[in-house]
């Protein structure tokens, strides 16, 4: 019975479908994936060739002038029982602050990125330290090599002396290249506020066409404009990016920080920006230059008439920070009447003492109303 009955059961109907024959993959088919690893491959090579040719520039540099800087600071290459008396932070400038801190605990030639390398010096009279920034071009990085093209750029060393308070005249000095000269005035206040004209050095005398001169005073601008200064930067006129002398340096421009108040803890500053070169001699040179200027500097006295320019112009921004801070304290002041007063109604308004709100309401009627007439009042007098 069984038997017949899964004989009468109906079929399946299943049908046979030719399967595909697999697919013959051929190189054609992976030039995105080749593409993409033959980039990343060159990526690669490109950057370790760039941070190794980087290195050695730096290591150039600074083995052609070790002996030299040996020469003139005790300590090269920072030390960790380094004490100049500048270790102070300060509320304005405490990242800052720290940062040099812990490059003047390390030795040698530090190297912060692949295109940067910095060292730190010591121990010469006039300087209390010397912080040396090698800028290199971003060699590691195929992009910025191609931008390049298009803006050229070159590799530039920078030498940032931090100067002591006492021993120098108070003024603000600048020679650069025109595009660092705007670049320079956007950017820093202290070039801003006491140097607010510029000259081409050709206009003052000398056969110097690409340099520019922002100067406070005009007897640091004829000092500093000797003979030797004016050979140096006519047969360094393209190497020379910018020679800046402030005792009112501050921090880059910034939207957090109001451009006055960055002035409240100036810092003396002496610093010089070279493109690098390729010879050893002109690499000492450099320096050679920024050390003779420094001192030449330190024997250097204002006229009478330009110091009392001078205190002059550090007064007005001295009035000018004093009635600043005045009025954020004034703010603060009615920022905090603002909110008490704040408090004091919404605690009435859930007051249960009907007698206690009809006093009070009393008394903010006078405080308005006396309020009114010392508006009326003043305007009177203004009127008159």
């Amino acid at each position: 019975m069984g038997d017949e009955k899964r004989r009468t059961e109906k079929k399946p109907d299943l049908k046979l479908v030719n399967a595909p024959l697999p697919r013959i993959y051929k190189w054609e088919s992976y030039y995105i994936e080749i593409a993409f690893l033959l980039a990343s491959f060159l990526y690669f090579v490109n950057f370790f060739l760039g941070s190794s040719k980087n290195q050695k520039f730096a290591h150039d540099w600074y083995e052609s002038t070790r002996d030299f800087m040996k020469q003139q600071f005790t300590l090269v290459g920072g030390s960790p029982s380094l004490n100049d008396g500048n270790n102070k932070k300060t509320n304005a400038d405490s990242e800052e602050a720290e940062s040099m801190l812990a490059l003047k605990k390390q030795r040698g030639l530090i190297k912060v990125s692949e295109s940067m390398y910095t060292l730190w010096c010591s121990g010469r009279i006039g300087v209390d330290g010397l912080l040396i920034e090698i800028n290199l071009l971003k060699r590691q990085d195929m992009f910025s090599m191609a931008l390049n093209i298009l803006r050229v750029q070159k590799d530039n060393i920078i030498l940032r002396f931090l100067l002591p308070q006492e021993g120098y005249e108070n003024f603000v000095f600048c020679i650069a290249q025109k595009s660092q000269a705007t670049k320079l005035f956007r950017d820093m206040i202290d070039i801003s506020t006491f140097c607010p004209k510029k000259k081409p050095l050709s206009q003052l005398g000398t056969n110097i066409d690409r340099l520019f001169a922002m100067s406070e005073l005009s007897d640091v601008l004829s000092f500093v404009l000797d003979q030797n200064t004016t050979t140096f930067l006519k047969t360094h006129e393209r190497a020379v990016n910018y020679i800046h002398i402030t005792d009112q340096y501050s921090t880059v421009r910034s939207e957090d920080v109001p451009a006055m108040q960055r002035l409240a803890n100036p810092k003396r500053m002496a610093t010089f920006s070279f493109n690098m070169s390729s010879k050893s001699s002109e690499r000492v040179e450099f320096v050679l230059f920024a050390l003779s200027l420094l001192d030449r500097l330190r024997r250097f006295k204002l006229a009478r008439d330009s110091k009392q320019k001078s205190d002059k112009n550090r007064q007005k921004v001295t009035d000018i920070l004093q009635k600043t801070a005045f009025s954020q304290r004034q703010e603060a002041a009615q920022a905090k009447k603002d909110e008490l007063r704040r408090l004091e109604k919404e605690r009435m308004i859930h007051e249960d003492d009907p007698e206690k709100q009809r006093r009070w309401e009393k008394k903010e009627a006078k405080r308005e109303l006396k309020k009114n007439k010392g508006r009326v009042k003043h305007l009177k007098i203004k009127s008159s």
